[in-house]
């Protein structure tokens, strides 16, 4: 198993994340579920966060990310969640019509850690869980 090291840790902390807009909406297809993917890859660049799969569904998206101890998992999703929210309203405001002008992300999320061994078996699951 992979291990990542800190200046005092030794570690292997991936959470499989889901989320979904707000009243499930399918507001994430096309130009719009292409530019989630890009900003969800570039926040978690900037902020240190692994991105390991990642897969936008037109109703919801999936996330396995690898973290270090120093981040919280709350404030990673948060993170997430606010910062493509503002993306894609500045980029695609005609998405707000379909939340009734509301938020883009529905309040919470699904979260399960993985471990070394389930881990292949979530990437396999991530890449090629069928949209329905």
């Amino acid at each position: 198993m992979e291990m990542d090291a800190g200046a005092h840790t030794v570690h292997n902390l991936y959470y499989h994340v889901v989320w979904i807009p707000k009243y499930r909406r399918h507001v994430l297809e096309g130009r719009v579920g292409e530019r989630a993917r890009q900003v969800i890859v570039e926040v978690a660049e900037k902020y240190g966060y692994g991105v390991d799969e990642l897969k936008v569904n037109p109703d919801h998206i999936h996330l396995l990310v690898r973290l270090e101890p120093r981040h919280a998992l709350p404030d990673v999703v948060r993170t997430l969640k606010s910062l493509t929210a503002r993306a894609l309203f500045e980029e695609f405001p005609e998405i707000k019509r379909h939340l009734w002008n509301g938020s883009l992300w529905a309040s919470g999320y699904c979260v399960n850690t993985v471990g070394g061994l389930d881990l292949e078996a979530v990437r396999h699951y991530i890449r090629e869980e069928q949209e329905e």
